[in-house]
């Protein structure tokens, strides 16, 4: 009956390792923990920085270059600011527009009208290097006007202003603003929609939407569209101010 061993030449036995074998061997199995360990910690970092919440704070300045829309409306490209600022109160987040901002160096911002008084300049006007330098320091805003609401934590992850039902009065017509912010991959949304109403008429909603579609790295800037539902749309820049201008 033929053996079921091989022969002792058909034997092979397991190379010995010498000390400067086993001492690679365990500087290449050191070396693959390490870079698997990298990779994990690298996948957690860049998962965090994908999922990680804008951090609304500070005052920022607004600028939105838009057109007009309808068939007689003009097709030059005109501008707009504002300056907004964020602030904790409690769990709530206080959103305050300021849409007057003021330059010391208003070049550009400013022309003469037919009239002979000074107005809004046309065409898509954008600050300078020096003024952009006084944006980041902190621009200074008037007191005429201010538009500001308290928002809460939405179910959604984002903020939301309180809403509230249209009147249910026949003769009084009630006006409401909802104010939101919304997380999306690109950065945030926000958005006014303003609605108009009463017990007989159908209420009326008109929105403002501001989409971010570029947040720069460290948060300093934001990019995207601007809407304003059945009159304009177009693009709007968000710069961080350092400080307070006022």
């Amino acid at each position: 009956m033929p053996s079921l061993r091989g022969s002792s030449a058909e034997r092979r036995t397991a190379p010995r390792l010498g000390p400067r074998d086993a001492f690679r061997l365990g500087l290449s199995a050191l070396l693959l923990a390490c870079a698997l360990a990298a990779g994990v910690a690298f996948a957690d970092a860049e998962k965090s920085k994908a999922t990680e919440p804008f951090a609304y704070s500070g005052d920022w300045y607004v600028l939105i270059h838009y057109r007009e829309s309808g068939l007689d409306a003009p097709v030059a490209t005109q501008w707009d600011d504002q300056i907004w600022r964020f602030s904790r109160v409690g769990d709530r987040l206080r959103w305050t527009i300021f849409p007057d901002p003021e330059f010391r160096d208003s070049t550009g911002r400013e022309e003469r009208a037919p009239g002979g008084e000074w107005a809004r300049s046309s065409g898509a006007w954008r600050p300078s290097a020096a003024q952009t330098a006084e944006i980041e320091k902190g621009l200074a805003w008037s007191d005429r006007d201010e538009w500001v609401k308290r928002l809460v934590p939405s179910r959604e992850g984002g903020w939301t202003s309180a809403s509230r039902r249209p009147s249910a009065s026949v003769s009084q017509l009630a006006y409401h603003e909802l104010w939101r912010i919304e997380e999306n991959d690109q950065g945030p949304t926000f958005s006014r929609v303003a609605a108009l109403g009463s017990g007989r008429a159908k209420t009326l909603e008109a929105g403002t939407r501001f989409i971010a579609r570029g947040v720069a790295p460290g948060g300093e800037k934001i990019s995207g569209e601007y809407l304003r539902e059945g009159e304009r749309e177009g693009v709007f820049e968000m710069l961080r101010m350092s400080g307070p201008g006022r």
